[in-house]
């Protein structure tokens, strides 16, 4: 099996329009709903191949500015400053590293964010700058994903979506 994604990619795509696809029982109306999910989803991953750690990327940049932001507001450091997975990828963001690493990042500083958010609710000094910068941060991660599976047809204003390679611009 070639290690090239784009190749493999390619491949199992042939494999299920040209084979797969045509063996499915015209009465199977499940099995070909399936199939063509199933294609779908794998254009969309080779459309999104090339910029899955640029997304990482940006994800966890905009985790961290959250971060700093509400650590501001509430006047303290964020709870998972410390977790060697944070540090490791906030020290590793400007060479690539596995989308994984910028994942599990993220994961973490969610999580340590949930508390301050919860925190910040019963604090009428902190609560509203939080709700903000909170919403702030989600309208962009949304515009993101949007943009991230835009090719699946569903969205309904499409015509305010933007490109995948324009996406990580939305940090």
């Amino acid at each position: 099996m070639s290690p090239d994604l784009d190749v493999r990619l390619s491949t199992m795509l042939s494999a299920l329009e040209e084979i797969i696809k045509p063996a499915i029982d015209p009465g199977n109306s499940l099995a070909a709903e399936q199939a063509e999910l199933l294609l779908g989803s794998l254009r969309m991953l080779q459309k999104q191949m090339d910029y899955i750690h640029a997304f990482e990327t940006t994800e966890l940049r905009s985790m961290i500015a959250l971060a700093d932001t509400l650590a501001t507001i509430v006047g303290g450091e964020m709870v998972c400053t410390d977790d060697p997975v944070v540090v490791a990828a906030k020290a590793a963001l400007g060479p690539p590293i596995a989308s994984s690493v910028l994942r599990d990042a993220s994961r973490a500083i969610r999580a340590s964010i949930r508390p301050v958010v919860e925190a910040a609710e019963r604090n009428a000094e902190t609560r509203l700058p939080v709700q903000r910068a909170v919403l702030e941060h989600s309208e962009r991660l949304i515009r993101r994903e949007r943009a991230w599976v835009a090719s699946t047809g569903f969205d309904v204003f499409p015509e305010s979506l933007q490109t995948i390679p324009e996406s990580p611009r939305l940090g």
